[in-house]
């Protein structure tokens, strides 16, 4: 298969790798000639040592880098994307630039071309407003870092085929990786169902009820990654960018908060567009004033030496609006890990009510991602109805109305 890929960042280039790697033809499209020629240069260096330093006999070598010359292209024309059989897009996330790119797009390759944006918060049938044929696109969203994350979401826009759909499952599973097919968000399912984890994370952290290091133990019961390594590892900046393309009021939204804009501070997270008994936590916006980025920049919700993770002094955290909030100190640890637990069920049969996608790959995205034994639907199903809604009823009373479990008994068919 030939594929075009359109933006050669950090995702681009690690979806180049995967695409080539897994054997298929790639050509990566670039504004200029200049970048085309240094990325060009770039890579068949690296791959000539590279192969050098392998145990392959001279004319295995020669035969290896003549194939890859042949079958890997960087080039700024876009018309070498008109006999690409697969378009993969990942640019900046910026609707109008997507547009834009798309428009063009559709103008060159051919009409039964799938093309496809690794978005994560854009929202595909926004994106796939200028195509004459809406039937052959949709999402295909790998997940950072490529290499480690075996999961790729499909999210079906308003038009995309059934037959689309069908090619690109196979083509995840041909990359190695598990496709679960979702619909519009908008844009990620998966993602704006972690916003809930990441959010009860920093809610814990401005209540003073744990340090970032705490609330990652008590998620290392549950979850292979704690949320405030993840939050620094994904960067804040990236996280908010990610929330401002959240939709307004009237439209379904996975993502549960809304940020709070100059003018907006009278407004509830509901009248926004979130969901009721969530809030914008004011510590992301301070964590952004004071360039802490996250784990790129060695100061994020954590402090980074020498590779090393360590909290900050807990004031430095703390929101005095928020502070002491929890009714209950009673095994502060477990109870900890019942709220991360708790707010990813909440997040994950909120988007099932909403019919975002099957039960099956809601719990084979969320348990890919969250590298969990089990996923959230899994779980509470295991763990049954009595338990499930006690656990509800109790942060409902000791945490607020965001744990209103959403069409629990219908899950449970009760």
């Amino acid at each position: 298969m030939k594929v075009g890929i359109v933006g050669y960042g950090k995702m681009g280039q690690s979806i180049f790798k995967l695409v080539t790697e897994s054997d298929h033809r790639a050509t990566v499209l670039f504004r200029s000639q200049d970048k085309a020629k240094a990325a060009g240069d770039k890579f068949f260096k690296r791959l000539e040592r590279s192969l050098k330093r392998s145990n392959l006999a001279s004319d295995e070598i020669d035969r290896e880098f003549e194939r890859k010359r042949e079958s890997c292209h960087f080039t700024p024309d876009l018309a070498a994307m008109a006999d690409a059989d697969l378009v993969i897009e990942t640019i900046t996330e910026n609707l109008q630039l997507k547009l834009d790119l798309f428009a063009r797009l559709g103008q060159v390759v051919k009409s039964d071309t799938p093309l496809v944006t690794n978005s994560s918060s854009v929202s595909v049938n926004k994106i796939s407003q200028t195509l004459n044929h809406k039937d052959r696109f949709c999402g295909f969203h790998f997940f950072h870092p490529i290499k480690f994350i075996d999961l790729i979401e499909i999210i079906r826009g308003q038009y995309t085929s059934d037959d689309v759909i069908h090619d690109l499952v196979r083509f995840a599973k041909d990359l190695g990786k598990n496709p679960v097919v979702v619909h519009d968000g908008p844009g990620s399912v998966i993602n704006g169902i972690l916003t809930y984890y990441y959010s009860e994370a920093a809610y814990l952290l401005e209540e003073g009820y744990a340090k970032p290091s705490e609330i990652d133990l008590a998620a290392s019961r549950y979850f292979y990654v704690g949320p405030c390594e993840s939050i620094d590892v994904i960067g804040i900046d990236l996280f908010l960018d990610a929330l401002e393309n959240a939709p307004a009021p009237g439209e379904i939204s996975i993502v549960p908060i809304r940020i709070v804009h100059p003018g907006e501070e009278h407004m509830s997270n509901e009248d926004l567009g979130g969901r009721e008994g969530f809030y914008y936590p004011p510590l992301l916006e301070k964590l952004i004033n004071d360039e802490r980025l996250g784990k790129k920049v060695s100061r994020g919700v954590f402090i980074y030496e020498k590779g090393r993770a360590l909290d900050d002094d807990p004031s430095y955290y703390l929101n005095a609006k928020r502070s002491g909030l929890m009714k209950t100190d009673n095994g502060r640890e477990k109870l900890v890990g019942k709220r991360l637990l708790y707010s990813l069920f909440n997040g994950a049969l909120w988007a099932l009510q909403h019919r975002m996608g099957s039960e099956a790959d809601l719990d084979l995205g969320m348990k890919e991602i969250l590298q969990m034994s089990d996923g959230p639907l899994t779980m509470m199903r295991k763990m049954g109805f009595a338990k499930v809604k006690s656990d509800f009823d109790f942060l409902f009373e000791n945490v607020g109305p965001r744990f209103s479990a959403p069409a629990l008994e219908s899950f449970f068919r009760v």
